[in-house]
């Protein structure tokens, strides 16, 4: 089945606050991929540095759509999503640094 994209709608929350303890925790990226409503398995999340536009990891959503990155580098980035040879691009302008957890919701339409 092939995937028919539109519109991305890109949901960003920055959740906690910085704290006493932050500089041994590092920031987590949790990004949920759908297509209409439903999760969208194996889809390839890319993130990549603003900074030097140079690739810094990339993972497969799970079953639920999921895919999480521990650990990222202070600093801005862009979040690209492919499903099924169709990819869009989401771009943030988040600081990883600032926050303890960033959930993105991408969905397809």
């Amino acid at each position: 089945m092939k995937i028919k994209l539109g519109i991305i709608v890109a949901f960003l929350s920055f959740v906690g606050t910085s704290s006493v303890s932050w500089a041994t925790e590092t920031p987590r990226l949790s990004v949920v991929v759908k297509n209409q409503g439903v999760p969208v398995e194996h889809a390839v999340v890319t993130v990549i540095s603003w900074a030097d536009s140079n690739y810094i990891a990339n993972k497969r959503t799970s079953s639920d759509g999921l895919v999480t990155f521990d650990g990222l580098p202070e600093g801005q980035f862009d979040i690209s999503v492919q499903s099924e040879g169709s990819s869009l691009k989401a771009k943030r302008t988040g600081n990883t640094a600032s926050q303890e957890s960033l959930n993105v919701v991408v969905a397809f339409d």
